[in-house]
């Protein structure tokens, strides 16, 4: 989670991409993985990938993503 976050200040894409998926795997409870992934796959110009993590998020009830969802997804 830690280094999800820290590349993800980085703008390592490559790299927070890696350690979100570690997130996800570990703690899929949490939406900030789903989150921080959907960025930056968005950043990296995927945005159907980046959609489709902002809804699993949306879906566990981060608000953040769901703001995402409305600008970039529809």
């Amino acid at each position: 989670y830690n280094a999800m976050l820290n590349s993800a200040k980085l703008e390592d894409h490559d790299e927070t991409i890696k350690n979100a998926n570690w997130t996800v795997f570990f703690r899929p409870e949490l939406p900030e993985g789903y989150f921080v992934r959907g960025n930056s796959y968005f950043a990296k110009g995927r945005k159907k990938r980046a959609c489709d993590n902002w809804q699993k998020a949306t879906e566990i009830g981060h608000e953040q993503s769901e703001e995402a969802l409305r600008r970039n997804c529809r």
